[in-house]
This record gives C-alpha cells, sequence and structure tokens, in this order.
C-alpha cells in the first residue's frame, strides 16, 4: 500500500489530503452521526489517480482478502480477455 500512495500521489499536499480523507471515513464508521460518510474532497472528485487511491484504499481497509486477490485476479482477467478478442479462446 505504500507503494500505492507513493506512487499515485504527487506532492505532499495530495499525501496530506488522502490520509485526511480516509481519517475522516474512518470516523465516519465510528461516529455516524457527526461526519457524512458520502462527501469528499473537491480537489479528490477532480482528480482520477487521488479518486482511485481513496477507493482501493477504502477496500483494503474494508476487506484486506478482497484488495489481495484483486491483484492477482485482475491482471489474469485482462490477458485472459486479451486473448478471447484476439481470438486465441473461444
Amino acid at each position: 500500500m505504500r507503494w500505492l500512495i507513493l506512487h499515485l500521489c504527487v506532492t505532499r499536499a495530495e499525501v496530506r489530503l488522502v490520509l485526511r480523507a480516509l481519517s475522516r471515513r474512518y470516523q465516519a464508521r465510528l461516529e455516524p452521526r457527526e461526519v457524512q460518510p458520502g462527501t469528499l474532497d473537491k480537489r479528490i472528485t477532480r482528480n482520477f489517480r487521488l479518486a482511485l487511491l481513496i477507493g482501493l484504499l477504502t477496500v483494503h481497509a474494508e476487506n484486506p482478502r478482497l484488495a489481495a486477490s484483486a491483484i492477482v485476479v485482475l491482471p489474469v482477467a485482462i490477458v485472459l480477455l486479451a486473448l478471447w478478442l484476439a481470438g486465441l479462446l473461444r
């Protein structure tokens, strides 16, 4: 996860922004009445990299097994799809 954060966040401000958003989401799970979980910073919603990172880190926090299996399953699925589109699998 550290590698992912370091490669998707370009500046230190982006790292702080992502960590702050994750802490807000975690706080919303603990105290659902005080923080609205659906609200994100506009900088995150406009930036695909940061939105992707928030999503991946949230999935990893909620279910680490799902995040670990996705690392293996997604590349295999992409290769199989490419082979099927090329006509090698029928």
